[in-house]
């Protein structure tokens, strides 16, 4: 299997909101739309940089993976993580 296609496949499960739980803090809503914006952004960083479309590729995997702490802990640790959540925005 060729290295884009197994991207494009975890870009897909991240997308269809596979990585959530019931008891999340985290909506996938919420939690899809900021990694996709920002992987949309850094694929046009590194096109606008004339990379390659590898580098392309994985600009946008990397930008959709940049917060995956933040969805381990909102699934591993829902109560703190909803505390933590709620100090920051208060």
């Amino acid at each position: 299997m060729r290295p884009q296609r197994s991207k494009a496949r975890v870009a897909t499960s991240w997308r269809s909101g596979s990585f959530f739980c019931a008891r999340s803090a985290a909506s996938p809503r919420r939690t899809t739309h900021r990694p996709l914006t920002v992987g949309a952004l850094a694929r046009c960083i590194a096109r606008e940089e004339k990379a390659s479309a590898e580098t392309s590729d994985e600009s946008f995997l990397a930008g959709l993976l940049h917060d995956i702490g933040k969805l381990l802990l909102a699934v591993n640790m829902p109560d703190e993580y909803s505390r933590v959540i709620a100090r920051v925005e208060g």
